[in-house]
This record gives structure tokens, C-alpha cells and sequence, in this order.
């Protein structure tokens, strides 16, 4: 159930740049950001109200929502422009190393501990995601954030018609083999 509810987390991510690509025609790239996390942002304050968290926001501060502005913010305006101008294929497959690619700059530039915690995105991949980590080591749990690649390369191939070349077909075969191959040596073992 963990390792489904992980592939259902990386399709829903996955589907965002599909989504993106499909509109972009008829929005500029920064109605789309400010779209997208007006959403999100009023998903999330939602939550807050539910969970009892509204009054942790004078506590916090601005900081959060400077960082917020930059990271993810700014990262999804160069996001969705990059899609504006090469093909969802290409940047799902991109997208697939961010859990590689984020650890490492924030050790590199930051001097951060490198970890693993991807909890962008919507409300349904987020609780996916965290279903998933409460029951799967965190080195098993990253390698499904390496879906998010062949699921935009099937979408955008289903969705928008972007041909799939062989290149395309041989990275996404390997990245499939390497999200699978842990599951052919056996179980995991649960987080406890």
C-alpha cells in the first residue's frame, strides 16, 4: 500500500506539468504560478484553520513566506516558462532528479544536512507522500519520486500528443528498473 500510495503521490506531481503544458497557450506563465499557489496557498490555510495552527503565523514570521517567494515561487515561474518552451517529456524527465539534485545544492550552497524531504505539491500527493514514508525506509521512498518522469512522459504522450523518442523510451525504461529494482530483492523493511 505505501509503494502505491508513492506512484498515485508522483502521477498527481507528474500531472501538474502536463496540466501546465496544456494550458499555456491561453495563460502567460506567471497567471499559471499565481494560480497554482493561490490554490495551494488556500489549501494550506485551510489546514491550518482546521488543525489549529492560525496563530503560529505571528510566531513564524515573514521569513517562511520570503523563502516561500523564492522557493517555490520563483522556482515554478522558471518552471512553468521552461515548459513553455520545450516539450512536457522533457521536463518531466527533468523534474526527476530533484530528489537527487535538492539534498545536494542544499549541502553544496547551503551547507545543510543532506535529507530527503520532498513535501511540495498539492494536498493529495502530500498525504500520499507522507502515507508512504510513515512505512518505507527514506532511501526506498525517494526512488518513487523518480516516477514523476516516465508518468509526465505517458501523460504528455496520452494527453497533449508529444511523440516519445527512443531516447525518451530508454531513459524512462531506466529509471522504471531503478524504482523496481529494490522490490525485486525483496521487501522492505518498515519504518519504526
Amino acid at each position: 500500500m505505501p509503494a502505491l500510495a508513492l506512484v498515485l503521490a508522483s502521477a498527481c506531481w507528474a500531472a501538474t506539468l502536463i496540466a501546465q503544458k496544456a494550458i499555456i497557450e491561453d495563460l502567460a506563465v506567471a497567471e499559471i504560478t499565481v494560480v497554482r499557489f493561490l490554490i495551494g496557498a488556500g489549501v494550506m490555510f485551510i489546514l491550518a484553520i482546521i488543525l489549529g495552527h492560525v496563530r503560529e503565523f505571528r510566531r513564524i514570521g515573514w521569513r517562511p513566506a520570503i523563502m516561500g517567494l523564492l522557493e517555490p515561487g520563483a522556482a515554478s515561474l522558471f518552471l512553468v516558462w521552461g515548459v513553455a518552451n520545450t516539450s512536457a517529456i522533457s521536463g518531466s524527465v527533468i523534474l526527476s532528479t530533484i530528489p537527487i539534485l535538492m539534498p545536494l545544492l542544499g549541502w553544496i550552497v547551503l551547507r545543510e544536512a543532506v535529507r530527503m524531504t520532498v513535501l511540495i505539491g498539492g494536498a493529495i500527493p502530500f498525504f500520499l507522500y507522507n502515507f508512504g514514508l510513515h512505512h518505507l525506509p527514506v532511501g526506498r521512498l525517494s526512488l518513487f519520486m523518480d516516477l514523476m518522469g516516465p508518468m509526465g512522459a505517458l501523460m504528455a504522450w496520452s494527453y497533449l500528443g508529444t511523440p516519445v523518442s527512443l531516447i525518451d523510451m530508454v531513459a524512462i525504461a531506466i529509471v522504471v528498473f531503478g524504482v523496481a529494482l529494490p522490490s525485486l530483492s525483496g521487501p522492505a523493511r518498515a519504518r519504526t
